[in-house]
């Protein structure tokens, strides 16, 4: 997930829904106190749940708002205002002088194709490239996605993003400016100044343990004290365990890790046949580990303490 963006080089940032649009009112309610239409936005991004027509949106966005670029992301869900919205639109409005993006689209889940297509997009890109914003739909795997992009563009650029396990909808629409597709929409970008951070909020949950065997570069943990991986979830699940391997539930009970006598948490995505764990990092052989639950006091008060450095920033 994106955890924040900083503005200080790009003013003219703007938040706002949209309610309706597509619909015979085709309201525009604004979430900011500056007018839309007074702007000249050079990037448009929208977040839509599938109650909403991708070519409609198109017709009417760039009717109404005229964005000299236009990509739209579908979901299962919005966040607006303190707020979940089950029907609706989200949407970014971004210009500026230093700010630069460029979409990139995958179609393929292969993780050679994936970096032979950032590879081929990126080739004659001037500048730094500052970070990569990703979106993975149903059925794209994380590990030959994070693999692909990783040889492609190396470590030196932020990868942002998020996705999704479940299929929520009969289709699964992106927009690419004038186009509707299918497939995984990723922008890279310079210009905006972006920071990570992680929360907290995860409790060990029984005794540590050992990672026996594991392979490191393909982020899949294959052993934990000599069994199969997939076992330590078993073992807290019980009776409930194919349940929750049905509904993709891993990623709510990742695994502590222990660096220099702390924890890190690695999310888990999913199981193998064999019994391997598919991490969203690489974890050496031997390491001690811990199972960890969410706990919600300590989550709140993570998120106060990491976001209150973000709050105090002035604005341009």
């Amino acid at each position: 997930t994106i955890s924040d963006v900083k503005t200080r080089e790009v003013p003219d940032w703007i938040n706002f829904s949209l309610d309706g649009l597509g619909e015979k009112n085709d309201e525009i309610r604004l979430g900011s106190k500056y007018s839309m239409m007074e702007k000249n936005i050079k990037y448009l991004l929208i977040f839509f749940t599938s109650h909403h027509q991708p070519i409609t949106l198109i017709k009417n966005l760039n009717f109404t708002l005229k964005p000299r670029a236009l990509w739209g992301i579908q979901a299962p869900l919005l966040i607006f205002e303190n707020r979940v919205v089950a029907k609706g639109i989200i949407a970014l409005a971004l210009s500026g002088e230093k700010l630069f993006l460029k979409d990139i689209f995958l179609r393929g889940n292969n993780w050679e194709n994936i970096e032979a297509a950032f590879r081929k997009e990126l080739k004659d890109w001037e500048g730094e490239k500052e970070f990569v914003l990703s979106s993975l739909p149903e059925g794209h795997s994380f590990t030959n996605y994070r693999r692909g992009l990783s040889t492609a563009v190396g470590k030196g650029v932020h990868v942002l993003g998020a996705g999704y396990f479940k299929k929520f909808s009969y289709k699964h629409y992106a927009i690419l400016n004038n186009s509707v597709e299918e497939g995984a929409l990723n922008l890279a970008g310079r210009g905006i100044t972006t920071e990570c951070c992680h929360m907290g909020g995860f409790t060990p949950l029984g005794k540590p343990f050992t990672i026996t065997r594991a392979l490191a570069d393909r982020w899949l943990i294959m052993e934990i004290n000599n069994e199969p991986a997939i076992n330590i979830y078993k073992y807290y699940f019980q009776d409930k365990f194919e349940a929750f391997k049905k509904r993709h539930f891993f990623s709510f009970y990742p695994l502590g890790v222990y660096e220099n006598e702390a924890l890190r948490l690695i999310s888990v995505f999913d199981c193998l046949e064999d019994g391997s764990l598919v991490c969203s990092a690489g974890i050496k052989e031997n390491s001690r580990a811990h199972f960890m639950i969410l706990h919600q006091p300590s989550l709140f008060t993570s998120l106060k303490e990491k976001l209150a450095p973000i709050i105090k920033i002035p604005p341009s």
